[in-house]
């Protein structure tokens, strides 16, 4: 952009020494200093400069500071000849006031004072309309002698009125300092100095009238020399400039807010970790420039709203462009240092509390041997898991750690509150029974009890004061029940009503709720150490409160729950809270990227509760407090933390932040329990699941569907790859873009829902889509080394195609017209009043959750079309009836069929047996089965000689191998499904969700089609260690997890000409041919095929038939007793197995792993050292290896592993031009 510059006044031939004298003044010097800028204007009387200053104020509703600073130099005296300005009697008199913060804190060692910038009137012009872009010599003349001297008379003159909302004090202080004394042959200039295009200081002087033009036509020539002069006087200007780079987060964010000042950004909040400046006018429409910055600990974003209407605008906004490149590199550095601070002094905080709550009093306690022994006299095996279950929790937390060191952006995974996340942290036998051992609080002591209530808007009244409380069991207590002592010790509900349970999105999935669960250790330790009263009460109670969001308590409310979390122990009187409420809005390193060391055990929880909420903040306490009804009514959920601050002196409120902290004065009574008053009470943001993300073809802008908040409008492929949402609906309309469509699917395909539908309403819509010369070739398959596959496939190009299977088209008139409406479906458009129990959209999720398992998997192949669920039980009946007759009755598989033309249903059925003696079993008189189910019965899978398409149907888990007779020593070549053992002590997460299912009809069925999608899911597993401990015979690993459709790589090869690696070590092939010679020569012919080849993509699964025995074969679409592996749906990749394997002829280079995709829909990759990609795409969704390990050859778990699979996604694009 050509920037305008005035010519040098002809009458002053002197003015470029003047300036050269300026530069050379030695600032040391007293005689110097006073001469100053009189050295050029000699005929300056008064003048000051005005220098921006921005920075982060929790106490202010937008969250942030920006100040304008007066800074008077010692050379307003002329030589010594004018009177001292400022008068120092006069300000002695204003330094006695008590506002303005008083005045500055009496103006520090400087001669200087700062006023809000949007109260600056004509300075904030002069910065936006006067700088180097935009001075034009005779429109600034006009604004010196009308908007500058006109106003000041008006607000200062004679006759000076006050505006209202202007403060009178401020007023006062600049009445005596720029307008006192003014006589009518003076004039106030207010110019813009700038050093390298970027804005420092305004100049304002006051000169005779008649030095006026050529004072004009001087000032952008000496612009430059007098920032130069300011940047060497003023320490604070100067740290703040860009001449020497950023220092701090202060200048850094000052930096920013003086390029958006000089555009005329005049407005600026905070808005969680986002920073946006933005026009006064604040229109509806306008272009936004995101940029990734590092600022402080709580702010890494930065936005500039530019208004679309005008030229002006237009120019505003391409001199940003030019002056966001000046500065760009500065702030990238600053940011890129500031971040690996952040992770350092983040690593150090989470690995210090770490040592302490379970190095020091878990690991070190004596009770953990002790709590060991206990269960090892009675039986070793369970003592051996338990310990298992410890260590896996620790493992699960470094992964957590190096989780959130990763600032890559997480998204929620759907996860049951009490039924998956805090049973994850109730089964935790040994940490609960000795991280508060050395004060007390243990079984054999005083007992520690856990209050749980889930309060959600889709609940009735009813059913969101529902309460359970969780005790420690220690397992059960024998034959006298009727089944083995086998359940591990933890915490289960043992009295009070089961609590509702709701789906909330978790960041990380089960990963991620160990922050959930390093929070509870934090509170449960400073309760049971500090608490006022930890030594009055027999029993430590920790309540968990889960309730909707309100208006005043965060923005976007609608999508989030709040969590209360409060104990017995810590009354307070105020101190307690007072001090941590100090910490939460203290940064974990100051503005320098210093640690900041204390508050630390805060701090974690900081941590904790920011990775839980997903960045998403409170809003302040003053935003909190101007919400109409805030703390008036008493009647509102939010109201006692509302009427806790509403007391509070304004420095006292806090700012934004991921983590609240009150002092509760009522008294809460829960099942004739009664908390005392003056209880500490936490307050975390939990995100609520989103479920569905849906792109209106026909109206891209449309993003609201009213009475969800489970559905989530996006308005292109670009925002559902952001979403997160568990499915992904591309609504088909007239107006669809098909290839435009397809072409932005194919870029961000990892990113994008594994459950991805395009939803059409009618055949010929259908058509449409799959007539694309992109999806036709996807849904044809494409060419792999399978012979007997189709000769006329194409082969893959990762760069044209579209991965095999990526798209489901469901085509469905009615779920088309209800999520094409904004409004919530009433019983006309659901064509039912409920389905499986709810109503509105939760019915209608529901509707779409059962199509899509169709589109998924197909119909199924038995005569009657219904997929049977069986869950076997080695439990007396009525211990199992009373948590899943009521919730079954509802689940009606005649109202399933009626959805679509292939009258598809799910049927459910529990079943079991007990043992009665030595032997000796009793089956269960009659099953437990859902609603207009057919009549269950075994003999399809107890009978050898069932058919193998009638299995095909069947999905089993099966209590020990013992529940359903007949079924234990099958395998995949059976021709059921799914069959998938479990056991309270070897499989005690997937147990707890089996013996307790969500009551609540839609989390019900919700949990239902999940086990049903996650038994169904087939996932290819590329790793050593899972390769290791499948090809054991002994234990029968390999036939496990192929039962349950999880396959195993035991090499990788390559066909032409013949080469092989094997995965694991040397000794995995004799692993795998174990026996006598002639056995291991059949077994070695059997298995020469097994493996994965890159070259053309091609994969053989060695299974386990019966016994020892193994065969190999390729996945194949129709799976016969030959050929009984389906096609694969994921491939998880260990980054350790490419790192030995790459440039070797079986992984010959870089990226080869796309080439999977035409197998596949998604390629995951894994790691123990965290999620930092080496060799494969950093694109690829990433799991942790613990989560593999622990849901493979730990402990069995497919309900886990499925829905990690299905809930992962690759990273978000970065929006805008990240620095």
């Amino acid at each position: 952009m050509k920037v305008k510059k005035a010519e040098v006044s002809k009458e002053d031939t002197k003015l470029a020494g003047k300036i050269l004298l300026y530069r050379k003044a030695i600032t040391g010097s007293s005689g110097n200093i006073r001469k100053g800028l009189l050295t050029i204007f000699p005929y300056i009387d008064r003048h000051y400069y005005i220098n921006l200053r921005t920075k982060l104020d929790s106490g202010t509703k937008t969250g942030v500071r920006r100040d304008m600073w007066m800074y008077f130099p010692a050379s307003h005296q002329n030589e010594g000849h004018a009177p001292s300005w400022p008068d120092p009697e006069k300000l002695r008199e204003i330094y006695n006031c008590k506002t303005l913060e008083n005045f500055n804190y009496k103006n520090g060692n400087e001669q200087q004072y700062g006023f809000p910038y949007n109260k600056s009137g004509v300075t904030f012009i002069a910065i936006s309309e006067y700088n180097e872009a935009f001075f034009d010599v005779g429109s600034f003349k006009e604004f010196c002698v009308n908007d500058v001297t006109d106003k000041l008379k008006l607000l200062f003159g004679k006759y000076g009125l006050r505006p209202e909302g202007y403060d009178e004090f401020l007023w006062g202080v600049e009445k005596n300092l720029i307008y006192e004394d003014f006589p009518d042959d003076k004039i106030w200039i207010y110019y813009p100095l700038s050093f390298r295009n970027i804005f420092v200081s305004v100049l304002l002087a006051r000169i005779p009238k008649e030095k006026l033009d050529g004072m004009i036509n001087a000032l952008p020539v000496v612009s430059s020399a007098i920032c130069e002069k300011l940047l060497l006087r003023y320490n604070d200007i100067n740290e703040l400039s860009p001449m020497l780079g950023v220092a701090d987060s202060t200048s850094a964010l000052t930096l920013v807010s003086a390029v958006a000042a000089q555009c005329q950004l005049n407005d600026v909040v905070c808005e969680g970790k986002k920073i946006r400046f933005f026009s006064s006018q604040n229109p509806k429409n306008f272009d936004r420039k995101s940029y990734n910055i590092q600022i402080s600990s709580n702010v890494d974003y930065v936005e500039f709203d530019f208004p679309l209407n005008g030229n002006d605008w237009k120019r505003r906004n391409q001199y940003f462009d030019l002056l966001w490149k000046s500065i760009s590199n500065m702030l990238r550095r600053f940011s890129e240092t500031f971040v690996n601070r952040l992770a350092f002094s983040k690593a150090a905080l989470i690995s210090r509390n770490l040592s302490h709550n379970i190095g020091s009093h878990a690991l070190a306690s004596p009770k953990l041997l002790q709590s060991l022994d206990k269960i090892s006299d009675k039986d070793p095996e369970k003592a051996k898991t338990t310990l298992g279950i410890f260590h896996q929790y620790l493992q699960n937390r470094l992964d957590y750690i190096a989780r959130a060191l990763n600032p890559a952006p997480e998204r929620p995974e759907p996860l049951f509150f009490v039924n998956e996340v805090l049973n994850g942290f109730f089964r935790e036998y040994l940490l609960l029974e000795t991280l508060l051992e050395d004060q007390g609080f243990t079984s054999g002591g005083k007992p520690i009890r856990f209050h749980v209530r889930a309060r959600a808007r889709a609940t009735t009244e009813q059913e969101g004061e529902k309460e359970g409380i969780y005790t420690l069991s220690r397992g059960n207590t024998g034959a006298s029940e009727g089944n083995s002592n086998s359940e591990l010790p933890r915490f289960k509900l043992t009295h009070g009503s089961e609590p509702t349970d709701v789906l909330i999105g978790v960041m990380g999935g089960m990963i991620g709720a160990q922050a959930l669960y390093s929070f509870l250790e934090n509170v449960m330790r400073n309760a049971a150490k500090y608490g006022a009263d930890r030594d009055e009460h027999q029993v430590f109670d920790i309540h968990l409160d889960l309730r909707d969001a309100g208006h005043c308590e965060t923005g976007d409310h609608q999508h989030y729950f709040v969590l209360e979390i409060r104990e017995n122990l810590s009354r307070d009187d105020g101190n307690v809270a007072e001090a941590i409420r100090r910490h939460l809005d203290e940064d974990l390193i100051d503005d320098k990227g210093e640690p900041v060391t204390k508050g630390q055990g805060i701090q974690e929880m900081k941590m904790a509760a920011e990775f839980l909420s997903g960045g998403h903040v409170f809003k302040s306490d003053a935003e909190s407090l101007d919400y109409e009804d805030g703390g008036k009514t008493g009647s509102h959920d939010a109201d006692s933390y509302c009427g806790y601050i509403k007391a509070l002196d304004d420095n006292d409120k806090n700012g934004p932040q991921p983590l609240r902290c009150y002092v509760d004065r009522r008294k809460v009574s829960t099942n004739g329990d009664t908390v005392e008053a003056n209880a500490v009470v936490y307050q975390l943001l939990i995100p609520k699941a989103r479920l569905a993300g849906v792109v209106n073809t026909a109206d891209p802008t449309w993003k609201t569907h009213a009475g969800t908040d489970a559905i989530i409008g996006c308005r292109s492929v670009e925002e559902l790859a952001e979403a997160g949402a568990a499915f992904g609906v591309i609504l088909d309309s007239n107006e669809a873009d098909i290839a435009e469509i397809v072409i932005r699917i194919c870029e961000h395909h990892n990113a994008l829902p594994f459950r991805l539908i395009v939803l059409t309403g009618s055949p010929e819509h259908t058509k449409k889509w799959e007539d694309d010369p992109v999806i036709g070739p996807m849904l044809i398959g494409y060419k792999t080394g399978n012979e007997k596959e189709d000769k006329t496939r194409i082969p893959f190009d990762p760069d044209e195609h579209l991965p095999a299977r990526r798209v489901h088209i469901i085509e469905s008139e009615r779920l088309h017209g209800i999520f094409g409406s904004a409004n919530e479906p009433d019983a006309l458009s659901l064509g039912t009043e409920k389905f499986l129990g709810a109503t509105g959209w939760n019915a209608a999720l529901l509707m779409l959750y059962h199509h899509w398992l169709i589109a998924f998997k197909g119909v199924p192949p038995s005569s009657d079309n219904t997929w049977k669920l069986v869950i076997g039980f080695e439990r007396p009946r009525d211990r199992i009836r009373p948590r899943w007759e009521v919730p079954l009755e509802l689940f009606d598989a005649q109202m399933q069929k009626g959805l679509t033309d292939d009258e598809v249903a799910i049927a459910v059925h529990l079943y079991g047996r007990i043992k009665k003696g030595q032997g000796d079993w009793e089956n269960w008189e009659t099953p437990l089965s859902s609603k207009n189910a057919d009549a269950f019965t075994a003999t399809p899978l107890e009978a050898p000689d069932a058919a193998f398409s009638e299995g095909q149907s069947y999905v089993v888990f099966d209590n020990h191998g013992k529940a359903i007779s007949g079924v234990s020593d099958k395998a995949i070549d059976s021709g059921v499904r799914c069959l998938h053992e479990f056991s309270g002590a070897s499989n005690i997460a997937l147990f707890q969700s089996l013996e307790s299912p969500p009551q609540e009809p839609f989390s019900f069925a919700w949990f239902i089609y999940s086990l049903l999608e996650s038994a169904l899911l087939n996932v290819v597993i590329i790793d050593e260690r899972v390769a290791g401990a499948a090809a054991e015979s002994k234990n029968k690993v390999l036939r496990n997890l192929n039962r349950a459709g999880m396959f195993p790589v035991f090499s990788l090869r390559k066909t032409d000409p013949i080469e092989r690696f094997w995965l694991n070590d040397p000794s995995l092939e004799s692993k795998l041919y174990t026996g006598p010679e002639r056995v291991r020569e059949k077994r070695r012919n059997e298995l020469k095929l097994e493996g994965m080849d890159l070259s053309v993509p091609t994969v053989e699964f060695a299974y386990q038939s019966s016994g020892a025995q193994r065969k190999v074969c390729s996945p194949n679409q129709n799976a016969d007793a030959d050929n009984p592996i389906h096609p694969p749906d994921a491939v998880i990749i260990h980054e350790g197995v490419v790192d030995v394997v790459l440039g070797t002829s079986v992984w010959e280079k870089e990226g080869l792993e796309q080439r999977l995709l035409a197998i596949a829909p998604r390629i995951i990759r894994t790691s123990g050292r965290g999620s930092q990609a080496r060799y494969l795409s950093p694109a690829l969704p990433f799991m942790e290896f613990s989560e593999l390990s622990e849901t493979t050859y730990r402990a069995l778990n497919k309900l886990t592993l499925g829905k990690a699979v299905l809930g992962v996604f690759g990273p978000r694009q970065k929006n805008g031009g990240a620095t």
